[in-house]
């Protein structure tokens, strides 16, 4: 394998601790998916991530991240700058199960992490003020972390339930299944679970921060919250999302894929060509 890496024509992509591998690769892309958070790896693991994340990018050939504010973040606290900016490919849509007709509860779904950057508790009691509005509404969670418990005992309400972890061929059966996908995590770096959501029918309720913004403004199907530590704006922007549920919605970019893949060609392309014009001279 790492005979194959020196090929001229070969260009290793990589993120993460994978980024190792750039040293012994003649041309490679390291793709930034994040930037190391204190509230989440804590003191030791923001330095190790931080220090791998620089170390990997100066090896790497070219640099892209997966939104603006991922880029945003690595060079202004990190120095580490991007060449593009290039949003992640999704599962595609022919993999998706078509969604149910809506019948009288308004499946409101939440998909990831239960930990303190997600804001599920924001959520939840955002959602305890909804429900009182709008009874129809009822909260799966879907995931898993150590605030499961906590969540638990403040989410006491038949309207809510928890359905643990799961594959994602799963959960994602359980996004064409519901009406609502929310997320409330502000520091998002990109937000693959909306751009899911939205290929399987689902209307969203989201921060106005993340990297998500880079895309979902140009989907009106979307309601959102300003301030997620106040209960009764989550609230209202939840009730916002069921008005908005009569409304038509726009289908996700049929070519999403395809743009990424051509994105990253174009990217490809040129580190091979930087490559050769360094051998050159």
């Amino acid at each position: 394998m790492l005979h194959q890496l020196r090929q001229p024509g070969v260009v290793l992509i990589s993120s993460l601790g994978f980024g190792v591998f750039n040293l012994f690769a003649r041309s490679s892309i390291y793709v930034l998916h994040g930037f190391p958070r204190l509230d989440d790896a804590g003191l030791f693991g923001f330095i190790k991530v931080a220090l791998a994340t620089k170390i990997f990018s100066r090896w790497a050939t070219r640099v892209t991240a997966i939104s603006q504010l991922t880029y945003l973040a690595n060079a202004a606290f990190f120095g580490i700058r991007s060449h593009r900016i290039i949003g992640n490919p999704f599962i595609s849509q022919e993999s998706l199960t078509r969604k149910e007709a809506r019948n009288e509860i308004i499946r409101v779904l939440y998909v990831g992490r239960l930990v303190g950057v997600k804001r599920v508790e924001q959520i939840v009691r955002g959602f305890l003020l909804a429900v009182q509005q709008e009874p129809r509404l009822h909260l799966e969670i879907v995931g898993s972390g150590p605030e499961e418990h906590s969540l638990r005992k403040l989410a006491d309400h038949p309207s809510i339930s928890f359905a643990g972890s799961m594959p994602n061929s799963e959960a994602l059966a359980k996004m064409s299944q519901s009406d609502i996908f929310i997320s409330l995590a502000e520091g998002e770096n990109f937000g693959i679970t909306f751009v899911e959501a939205l290929a399987s029918g689902c209307y969203l309720v989201c921060p106005t921060s993340g990297g998500h913004l880079d895309w979902v403004v140009d989907y009106p199907q979307v309601a959102y919250v300003k301030n997620i530590f106040d209960p009764k704006e989550v609230a209202e922007s939840i009730l916002e999302a069921v008005k908005k549920l009569d409304c038509p919605r726009k289908p996700l970019d049929a070519e999403w894929n395809l743009n990424v893949a051509r994105k990253y060609d174009a990217l490809i392309l040129e580190a091979v060509n930087e490559k050769a014009r360094k051998s050159i001279s």
